[in-house]
């Protein structure tokens, strides 16, 4: 059975908040906005620049061919300019 978590006593808006913190907290650690090579990018973002498919993108990633960073666990994946490029040497 899975264990959730009860939050009681904060509003909706509050609550988007503290998740929105979050997550640019997490993504500020995976990403430096000077340096364009470690500019996150989004699955479609990527697959866009290396001219593939989505379902390739994702081929390449479980190949090993190509590295991601994952948000969250099992949340969003993001990739560098810096891993697309090194991914075609």
């Amino acid at each position: 059975m899975k264990q959730g978590i009860l939050i009681e006593n904060i509003e909706v808006d509050d609550l988007q908040e503290l998740i929105k913190e979050a997550v640019r907290e997490e993504l500020s650690q995976h990403s430096d906005p000077n340096d364009p090579a470690r500019k996150l990018l989004t699955r479609e973002e990527a697959a866009d620049y290396l001219g593939i498919t989505l379902p390739t993108l994702r081929d390449y990633v479980t190949s090993g061919r190509l590295r991601c960073k994952r948000i969250g666990g099992r949340g969003k994946v993001f990739f560098t300019l810096e891993d697309i490029h090194s991914s075609l040497k």
